[in-house]
């Protein structure tokens, strides 16, 4: 199979229906060049051992460019890869989008205040939806997520400090569905790994390596995310368009979702 442009990861833990959501939102994406890995966790391993999961997994990373995006998070540009291509043209080490937390004020993430700076960002002005990474700094500085809190902003500071390149990308790119250091899960079945696999005919590469393989899609959305204006107060329309799960070799159902909502500064 041809390299991804960019590979996906994904932890997940318990929380089927979530997790159905942020498969169906990289489902939806135009460019298919990507590559979703899967982190599962069975036995609730709690955050500190949570964030070290990502450095014992860099040998699955396969794309030029690397994304964290957990089962309880959703991607809500269909334009996000196109966007990331788009940045990634003179190889920046790290490139900065924008993501939306309806659970808190300010709802974006970086706000205002601190975007197109790297050296004000801090704790809280960003989250790991908000920052994708060159593969090679990637499995370089990962271990600098492993602690106990704070993970997301910790390894992109070190990535800051070391005086690697940054990116800005002034697009509403992705969004939590739900607050919390991954503690709040769903009743479940113990096999809800396992009917995630069925419903999404998910690959396995090697026992336990199980991924979401992109194909082109038959069925390609037109609508456009309006990009966002800055330094003005934002009017958010996201467009989500939400694919029923038959396999994209086949036609695809659609329907879209559109939430137009103002943000608070």
């Amino acid at each position: 199979m041809t390299t991804p442009f960019l590979t996906i990861v994904t932890r997940c833990c318990k929380r089927p229906a979530m997790l159905s959501l942020c498969i169906d939102s990289v489902r939806a994406l135009m460019d298919c060049s990507v590559e979703q890995v899967f982190i599962v966790d069975k036995k609730q391993i709690g955050i500190l051992r949570a964030n070290l999961l990502f450095a014992q997994h860099t040998h699955r990373i396969d794309g030029e460019y690397v994304y964290i995006l957990d089962d309880d998070t959703l991607l809500t540009n269909t334009r996000f890869v196109t966007h990331i291509r788009e940045a990634a043209a003179d190889n920046p080490g790290i490139i900065m989008v924008r993501s939306w937390r309806s659970q808190l004020n300010p709802h974006t993430l970086p706000n205002n205040n601190v975007w197109g700076d790297k050296e004000k960002l801090k704790m809280a002005t960003t989250n790991s939806l908000t920052y994708v990474v060159r593969a090679d700094l990637w499995k370089q500085y990962i271990g600098e997520y492993g602690i106990a809190a704070g993970g997301d902003w910790a390894f992109l500071e070190k990535l800051r400090d070391e005086g690697h390149s940054f990116v800005w990308v002034n697009q509403m790119m992705a969004e939590t569905q739900q607050l919390g250091r991954g503690e709040n899960f769903e009743k479940c079945k113990d096999n809800w790994f396992e009917q995630v696999i069925r419903k999404y005919k998910l690959d396995q590469v090697k026992p336990g390596d199980w991924r979401l393989r992109l194909q082109e899609n038959p069925d390609p959305i037109t609508a456009e995310v309006l990009p966002l204006p800055l330094p003005l107060p934002l009017s958010v329309q996201k467009v989500t368009r939400i694919p029923s799960y038959h396999s994209h070799t086949k036609h695809i159902s659609t329907k879209h979702v559109i939430l137009g909502r103002r943000v608070k500064q």
